[in-house]
Order: C-alpha cells, then sequence, then structure tokens
C-alpha cells in the first residue's frame, strides 16, 4: 500500500520522481499559423532538496512557490527541446518550471509555482 501512494504522488520512499514532462512544440495548424501544442512525456530521475515561499504581489491571494529541484534523466527528445519545456507533473500538479541546469546526460529542473496554462496531452512524434 505504502508503494501504491508514493506512485500516486510521482516519487517513491527513496526521493525518486517519476512522471511527465510538459513541453510547449510550436506547430503549423493551418498554412501561416503557428501554436504551441502541448506534447506531454514521461520522464524519471531524483527529487533534490527543496523549499518552499510564497510571491506577494498586489494580488489578492498569496501564491505558493514551491523551489524543489528534480534531477532528470535525459533523452535525445529532452536535449533537443530544453527550451520547450513549460511545466512538470509532481503529486498530482503541473509546476511551472523556473529554471533548467543542462548537466548531460541529466537536467536539474526547479520548480516554479503552479502551471495555469494549457495542458492538453498529445501523443509526441519522435
Amino acid at each position: 500500500m505504502v508503494w501504491g501512494l508514493f506512485s500516486y504522488l510521482g516519487e517513491d520512499a527513496m526521493g525518486r520522481y517519476f512522471g511527465k514532462i510538459g513541453f510547449a512544440i510550436n506547430t503549423e495548424v493551418e498554412p501561416d499559423i503557428w501554436e504551441d501544442i502541448i506534447v506531454e512525456r514521461p520522464y524519471g530521475g531524483d527529487v533534490l532538496p527543496n523549499s518552499r515561499g510564497f510571491n506577494q504581489g498586489e494580488a489578492l491571494s498569496t501564491d505558493i512557490k514551491v523551489t524543489n529541484q528534480f534531477s532528470i534523466v535525459g533523452d535525445t527528445y529532452l536535449f533537443k527541446h530544453l527550451s520547450d519545456i513549460r511545466y512538470i507533473t509532481w503529486r498530482n500538479e503541473q509546476w511551472s518550471v523556473s529554471t533548467i541546469v543542462d548537466a548531460f546526460p541529466r537536467i536539474t529542473i526547479t520548480l516554479g509555482g503552479l502551471w495555469n496554462g494549457q495542458t492538453n496531452e498529445v501523443e509526441p512524434n519522435p
């Protein structure tokens, strides 16, 4: 039962990460009309130490910002589309990516706040 809980949360008891990364791929949907299409792909890696803070702006409600870091094992697609990464799914939520560090054969992703953009899943083309 414990494994099922951690699997649901997107990590296991040893600080491992298993989840999806969302890429915004600029695609021509009609002649001369381009849109970002979200492609989600599964990845694994390690959850690194974290901290949490609050974004206090002029908004009435305060948004939480989670700065967990993830060391993700990369593949060809990931390294080809580093600049297209928009969010990472963790603990059943999509979180925006605030920084990416290329440390081949891995990348380190730092989370920001909750992702509020498009999240529709499209099967990737290799």
